[in-house]
C-alpha cells in the first residue's frame, strides 16, 4: 500500500509551515529574552516544540530553564524524561526524594544531561518506593 498520496499534504506543512515558523519563533524569542534577560524561565510542560523555541535560546544564552512539572505527571505512567522533560532543561522541581534519585540514575543514559534536580512536593510520592 502506497500511504504517500494519504500524507504528501501533512508532510508538506511539517517541512515547509511547522519548522520555518519554529525558526522564526527562535529567533524572536531569542530576541526577546536579549533585551529583557530574565532571571530563569519556568514551564510546567516543555516537551512542546513551541515552548523548546524559548528553552534553546534561553539555555545559549545562559538562561536557567526549569521544569516544575504540573500535577503528577509521569509517577503513574511514564517517568518524566519519557516526556523529554530532561535534554533542555537545567533544574527540575521534582515531586519527592524518590523521584530526584531517579532522574540521578538515568542520568548517565543521556549524555550531556546536566540537569539537576530539587525535590519540593507531593509527600505521597515521596513514601513510593520507586
Amino acid at each position: 500500500v502506497d500511504w504517500f498520496d494519504v500524507v504528501a499534504g501533512r508532510l508538506r506543512y511539517l517541512c515547509v509551515e511547522s519548522f520555518g515558523r519554529l525558526e522564526r519563533e527562535t529567533a524572536f524569542a531569542r530576541a526577546l529574552l536579549q533585551a529583557i534577560r530574565p532571571g530563569a524561565i519556568v514551564f510546567s510542560v516543555i516537551d512542546y516544540p513551541r515552548r523548546r523555541a524559548v528553552a534553546q535560546p534561553a539555555r545559549v544564552l545562559g538562561i536557567p530553564v526549569v521544569a516544575a512539572p504540573h500535577g503528577e505527571m509521569g509517577s503513574h505512567h511514564l517517568p518524566i524524561h519519557c516526556y523529554n522533560y530532561c535534554i533542555p532543561v537545567d533544574y527540575c522541581l521534582a515531586y519527592g526524594p524518590g523521584f530526584a534519585s531517579y532522574i540521578e540514575h538515568i542520568k548517565p543514559h543521556y549524555p550531556g544531561l546536566k540537569m539537576t534536580c530539587e525535590s519540593v512536593g507531593s509527600p505521597r510520592l515521596a513514601m513510593s518506593p520507586r
